[in-house]
């Protein structure tokens, strides 16, 4: 065979060779970067936990699509020990009954709630998972972090997880008043509980924020009595594990007449007995007649028909100079 004629057949033999290698390479570099790209996880870089209570770090995985026939979810430290696992004796003994896996983690779900949080359980961690039958992946890349908040005995507007407390303080005896107490925390799977000192219809709202957050907020609604008059709306919020924190305004109640005609009564009252506002004061020290007085009181309680009267107790705390007369 000529020599032209045999590097001719070399060279088709070694360009065949090269489109085999290279259609195939080519393949399997695209299987490996699509796997890996499956490969991914939804959590927060850092979440904010009360000390004493729970956190709960949202998560969610995806992975290659393959048949797989268990999951097993875990979560380790940056020093590889495990914090959670199913087998509880696979876990350092300090998480063990503190840990938790919310949802199904069949369901890409690989939220943690830990509990009692502790100063060291700050991390970072991350999750792994591994599918039977068919491959284990830990999610290095993706860390998250637990930034630690401790409650102090007075929580200023400015400080974290302060009180956010809306209520009208002057309000107007028999008006509606409507008060609402939120507070931001990590732990929807036990949300704070609200407790008001005054009775009335509550309600309960959640809302979800960014990064593990959540917002809570209680509202309470009733009708005001002149008997709420300096008298602290409180709200306090407890917290899972028993950390509580308090906060409350003190509310300024203006009475009002209930009618025209008892003005008037009043009025005549006071012309008939000769008592003006101004007597009235005077005339106390002197133990007139009680209906005198009671006439007195009236007409300086109910001497406008609008709520421009002083606010209830400033006849009502001076019992112990004027005596209890009461009105009706």
């Amino acid at each position: 065979m000529p020599v032209t004629e045999l590097n001719n057949s070399c060279l088709l033999l070694i360009n065949l060779f090269l489109c085999f290698i290279s259609s195939h390479f080519v393949h399997f570099i695209t299987v490996t970067q699509t796997e890996a790209s499956s490969w991914t996880i939804a959590v927060p870089f850092s979440v904010k936990g009360l000390l004493g209570s729970c956190v709960v770090i949202p998560c969610s995985y995806n992975y290659p699509n393959a048949k797989v026939q268990t999951f097993t979810g875990i979560w380790t430290n940056d020093g590889n020990q495990v914090i959670y696992h199913p087998t509880e004796s696979k876990m350092l003994e300090q998480y063990r009954r503190r840990t938790k896996l919310l949802g199904d983690v069949s369901k890409s779900n690989c939220s943690l709630m830990i509990e009692n949080l502790q100063q060291n359980d700050g991390g970072p961690f991350h999750f792994r998972i591994e599918l039977g039958g068919y491959n284990s992946f830990s999610y290095l890349n993706k860390k998250v972090s637990i930034s630690m908040i401790q409650l102090k005995p007075e929580l200023k507007n400015c400080e974290p997880n302060a009180i956010d407390f809306s209520a009208h303080e002057d309000i107007k005896e028999g008006q509606p008043v409507s008060a609402s107490c939120s507070v931001f925390h990590s732990c929807p799977t036990y949300p704070p509980a609200f407790h008001w000192s005054h009775s009335g219809e509550q309600h309960f709202q959640a809302q979800k924020l960014h990064d593990g957050q959540w917002k809570a907020t209680s509202i309470l609604m009733f009708r005001s009595n002149r008997t709420d008059h300096n008298k602290l709306l409180q709200c306090r919020v407890t917290y899972h594990g028993g950390k509580h924190q308090e906060t409350s305004k003190t509310l300024k109640v203006k009475c009002k007449c209930t009618n025209s005609s008892s003005i008037l009564k009043t009025k005549i009252c006071a012309v008939l007995f000769d008592v003006s506002f101004s007597s009235f004061l005077t005339e106390l020290h002197f133990h007139v007649d009680k209906k005198k007085i009671l006439c007195a009181f009236l007409y300086c309680f109910c001497r406008k028909e609008n709520y421009e009267d002083a606010h209830c107790n400033d006849i009502y705390t001076n019992f112990h100079v004027y005596g209890n007369v009461g009105v009706s």
